[in-house]
């Protein structure tokens, strides 16, 4: 009798492990699989009439996550929202003083664990299904149906890192699909590697930008502005000696969009070697552009490269004096020139083919996608952007050419948590990336890589190096 009940409980417990395990995804995504199984009739397939009808609910899965699931009208679709409780904290402040800390529960739409039906509200049609699995809201999968095979989009910021990839079962198992078993189906085929990052990877960047924005202060913009390699203030497009101008303080240093970004680099080389970059290397073309050609009869009357040679040979400096070799741009690999992305997304599913172009860059509309992989991929390094801007014209005969006049320092990161960040130093001040590619949103950027550094070796005293650190 004895092994009877022993037998008889080791299969309870076996039973309730495998029960409890399909509740429990290993990479922490809650998993609404189970409850999704009772939603099918009354929510997926049932008439949109009886859909539109049925009030938001609770269900609670096998291990206590309690998910939501509610119905929102989109344009032209209706959007069946299945979310796992948030718990998002409040601080409450009043008179300027915090005085107390809420917590709200939420169920938020683009949380990690959240799975979304899209219906076609003319005919009920099932359209796509979206899966959230990332603290990234704008990272997720999307899962849809092409000549009656099931397909998945890898979306990052934007972009498709993969794009109509096999999946390999019906459409509608998908309603009842877990993440981990998704994972598992599209481990050789998804780009997984995209999301995954390690506490401690960005510490050369992460001091950097503390130590730029410790001296920030300090700093005020002004045109064709910078310093030298002994900390001395220059005119950048004579190298001659630069006087204050009215106005200007003479307590602050005052730095151009290209002096900023040379201020940057010269931080981290004089912990190298003691001073800063040499002015005249900094302006050697990069660029190999015919005198026949539009491109090169315009470069004979106008500097439209500046800021592509300035940012391109910054780089290769750096990486001269860190590893003790003297390259040329040309030898050097500092540009970015990855095509992680098979096409854009939107909204109405439209895309469109992307690429780097050499000498121009990406559009600065996948800046961000571009920035996310680069920080997976590359974790110690940072960016210069130079940006490519269409050059206003005054003669209806001449046809519009592009001009690199700016550049930004950019330091993409992840926190421990996972959560993507991007810190944009730019004319002397930190700006947001949201605003960055808003204000250039019709432009190309081309990026330069350089290694991070946990140093930064300027006196907060005064404009020049530190030699004493």
């Amino acid at each position: 009798m004895n092994d009877i009940r022993r037998v008889l409980l080791a299969i309870s417990v076996f039973c309730l492990s495998f029960f409890v395990f399909a509740a429990y995804d290993p990479n922490g995504i809650p998993d609404s699989s189970e409850i999704r199984k009772s939603l099918r009739e009354t929510w997926f397939t049932a008439p949109l009439d009886a859909v539109r009808q049925n009030e938001s609910a609770t269900f609670e899965n096998s291990i206590g996550t309690v998910f939501q699931v509610r119905v929102e009208e989109i344009p032209e679709e209706l959007a069946i929202i299945v979310a796992p409780e948030t718990t998002v904290a409040i601080d409450i402040y009043k008179d300027g003083n915090k005085e107390s800390r809420v917590e709200n529960k939420e169920y938020l739409a683009n949380s990690p664990g959240s799975w979304i039906l899209f219906r076609s509200t003319e005919n009920g049609k099932a359209l796509r299904i979206r899966y959230y699995f990332s603290v990234n809201s704008d990272v997720f999968l999307e899962f849809s149906t092409n000549k009656k095979k099931t397909v998945v989009d890898f979306v990052i910021c934007g972009m498709n890192a993969a794009k109509n990839v096999p999946v390999g079962m019906p459409f509608e198992k998908l309603y009842t699909t877990s993440f981990a078993d998704i994972r598992k189906l599209t481990k050789k085929t998804l780009p997984w590697y995209l999301t995954d990052t390690e506490k401690g990877m960005y510490k050369g960047n992460l001091a950097m930008i503390s130590g730029i924005k410790e001296r920030l202060d300090r700093i005020e913009y002004a045109e064709d502005a910078g310093y030298d390699e002994h900390g001395e203030a220059i005119t950048i497009t004579s190298g001659e000696k630069r006087k204050l101008k009215d106005g200007e303080d003479k307590d602050k240093l005052q730095l151009s969009s290209a002096g900023f970004v040379k201020w940057i680099v010269d931080g981290e080389l004089a912990s190298i070697s003691g001073g800063g970059s040499y002015l005249k290397p900094l302006c050697v073309n990069t660029t190999n552009h015919s005198m026949t050609s539009h491109i090169g009869v315009i470069e004979s009357s106008y500097e439209i490269m500046f800021a592509l040679d300035w940012t391109r040979n910054l780089a290769t400096a750096l990486l001269s004096i860190q590893r003790g070799v003297d390259y040329k741009y040309q030898d050097s690999g500092v540009d970015v020139d990855i095509n992680p992305f098979s096409s854009s997304y939107n909204l109405k599913g439209e895309v469109s083919q992307i690429a780097y172009v050499k000498d121009c860059g990406y559009k600065m509309s996948m800046l961000k996608s571009l920035l996310y992989v680069l920080a997976v991929t590359e974790s110690d390094n940072y960016y210069l952007a130079a940006i490519r801007e269409i050059a206003p014209t005054y003669d209806d005969t001449m046809p519009e050419f592009g001009v690199f006049n700016n550049c930004a320092a950019i330091f993409p990161y992840f926190d421990d948590n996972g959560k993507f960040y991007c810190t944009v130093f730019f004319n002397g001040k930190e700006i947001s990336l949201e605003d960055f590619i808003e204000t250039y949103k019709d432009c190309f950027v081309n990026l330069t890589r350089l290694r991070s550094s946990d140093k930064f070796y300027y006196s907060q005293e005064s404009g020049d190096l530190d030699d004493d650190k």
